[in-house]
């Protein structure tokens, strides 16, 4: 019998474990090369927007001031020719097509929920949407669908949905634009019918790919927000207040330049109000009229400048008052709700 030596143990192993090697810390991964590139991508189109909401606005308002002091004694001149009482004949003017803009959101979101939101939350949303977007513009959708959140939380839409009842109202009133600008170059005998008929028959094919979207995709919640287009009730009166807009946006812009004594006629409307429209989906802030009015006139006189100047302000005093009002209109109706000896 053999002997066990001293300090061994006599159990058996019952046993056997194994340790698989693990990775030293701070050892690379491997990388997804289609991984990466989403990731390099997500952060330039960051870095770009960034760019485009915080760089381009000061740098275009910048070169509209440049542009303005080497021009300066004609537009002082055209300014000097407006009368008093029209400026703010030409801000109550913008002052009723945000009035309206919100009437005509607020059948859209009565679209998706089935109930019409209550004016204050309506129309107080809108004013803080109006008065951001007159800061920065890409503030305005996030600000608007916050702010209904808040003053409505029981009767408003998912915010993804609140977001997607812009899109109808844009393509509508691309639509109305792209008919009146038809219109006014037919009847300035500037362009064919054909060219006319094709713009029109573009823009009416956006509301067509819209309305098939919302029947595409009506299993998704977000789809909810372009009920709207689908909503036989509601979609004439919400058209009818879009037009009014339209009307009210272009006779304004019209009225402005002649008041600076820029020669224009009737059928400028159309042009002109197109030109704004386009100018104003650029990031380049109050500078958006300038260079709208200035595009569709093909001059950057001090006359034209002065028109935009005009429109710029004329926009920007009508949604400073817009706010306030509803400010203190919603302001007084909390402490009117507020119990006696509260």
């Amino acid at each position: 019998m053999e002997a066990v030596p001293s300090g061994a143990s006599t159990a058996a192993p019952t046993s056997v474990e194994t340790h698989a090697p693990t990775a030293r810390a701070g050892r690379p991964r491997s990388l997804d090369p289609r991984r990466a590139g989403r990731r390099l991508g997500a952060r330039i189109a960051a870095r770009g927007r960034t760019l485009t909401t915080w760089l381009l606005p000061p740098l275009a308002v910048a070169a509209l001031v440049l542009l303005l002091l080497a021009r300066r004694h004609e537009v002082e001149a055209a300014l000097a020719a407006v009368p008093p009482l029209a400026f703010p004949a030409l801000v109550v003017t913008h002052l009723a097509t945000l009035v309206l803009r919100s009437e005509a959101w607020r059948l859209a979101l009565a679209s998706v929920t089935g109930r019409r939101p209550t004016r204050d939350a309506v129309h107080g949303a809108n004013g803080a949407a109006f008065l951001a977007g007159a800061l920065v513009a890409p503030l305005a959708l996030p600000v608007r669908a916050l702010a209904l959140r808040r003053l409505d939380p029981h009767g408003a839409p998912r915010p993804l949905q609140v977001v997607a009842t812009d899109a109808p109202i844009a393509v509508v009133e691309a639509v109305l634009t792209t008919i009146l600008l038809a219109a006014c170059v037919l009847a300035g005998s500037e362009g064919s019918l054909p060219a006319a008929a094709a713009a029109v028959a573009g823009a009416a094919g956006l509301v067509l790919l819209l309305r098939w979207a919302a029947r595409r995709f009506a299993h998704r919640p977000a789809a909810r927000g372009l009920a709207i287009l689908e909503d036989r009730r509601r979609r004439t009166p919400f058209v009818v207040l879009l037009g009014a807009i339209q009307l009210l946006g272009a006779g304004r812009a019209l009225a402005a330049l002649a008041l600076c004594g820029v020669p224009v006629v009737l059928t400028d409307a159309g042009p002109l109000h197109a030109a704004l429209g386009a100018a104003g989906l650029l990031p380049i802030g109050v500078a958006a009229s300038p260079a709208g009015v200035a595009a569709a006139a093909g001059d950057a006189g001090g006359a034209v400048l002065a028109g935009g100047l005009v429109v710029a302000a004329s926009s920007v005093a009508a949604v400073a008052v817009y706010a306030a009002v509803l400010a203190l209109g919603l302001g007084a109706r909390r402490v009117a709700r507020r119990p006696v000896g509260t």
